[in-house]
């Protein structure tokens, strides 16, 4: 949801963090898990209507030239469900559209899968970065 919310919206938000992202739709098509995924949940890539509903709700094809939010996108590298290749192509793919200063990251988690795939300490990391870039992003300062 936040591919769509930052690729739909951009305007609405100071900052926008997807961990463990889904944001090709189409590209997911190619990946056995992520096409059993899509066709239960969003329709049949045989039917060019479904097809043509996915292309309006894939971040990846929603992505254009203009100004983003800062954008802090996490995977993990061996995440079987939100493959990293999903969150390097929507990261290159928007850090080339950005016509705005703000930064759009990406950090692959090395040793990291998909919740319980993830060690406690990968977890932390995971949860410092995100609340780092967040409070950083938005000017928040410790007391």
């Amino acid at each position: 949801m936040c591919g769509v919310a930052v690729t739909r919206r951009p305007d609405l938000w100071a900052a926008v963090l997807p961990r463990a992202p889904l944001l090709d739709l189409i590209g997911g098509i190619r990946d056995p898990y992520l096409e059993f995924v899509l066709r239960k949940a969003w329709g049949n890539p045989d039917v060019r209507e479904d097809v043509q509903r996915l292309r309006t709700l894939s971040p990846y094809e929603l992505a254009r030239p203009q100004q983003y939010p800062a954008i802090y996108i996490q995977a993990g590298a061996n995440d079987p469900r939100c493959r990293p290749w999903q969150a390097r192509k929507f990261a290159a793919r928007v850090q080339a559209a950005q016509r705005g200063a703000a930064p759009v990251l990406l950090h692959v988690f090395e040793n990291a899968g998909h919740g319980a795939g993830t060690s406690d300490e990968v977890h932390a990391a995971q949860d410092t970065e995100w609340l780092a870039f967040l409070a950083g992003t938005l000017g928040l300062r410790a007391t």
